[in-house]
């Protein structure tokens, strides 16, 4: 999804560690109900997010916590 914002180059952080960056969105003109209702259509909650950025292309990317890891150590 291409979220409306200011022109920019670079990639704008809009969640980190499950909370919202409350300045990337006001100074971009992001809508936080946008960035809600695309995770919501993951059927996960902003708490779920790890990271979510808006890419240089004006894409969001969302990256979640992984809670299902069944081996979590690497064995030989």
């Amino acid at each position: 999804m291409k979220l409306h914002s200011s022109d920019s180059n670079f990639p704008i952080e809009l969640i980190i560690d499950g909370k919202f960056v409350e300045k990337n969105l006001h100074e971009n003109h992001i809508s936080k109900r946008n960035v809600q209702h695309q995770i919501k259509k993951m059927n996960k909650r902003t708490e779920d997010v790890f990271y979510a950025v808006q890419g240089s292309d004006g894409k969001l990317y969302i990256d979640l916590y992984r809670h299902d890891i069944e081996n979590p150590i690497d064995k030989e």
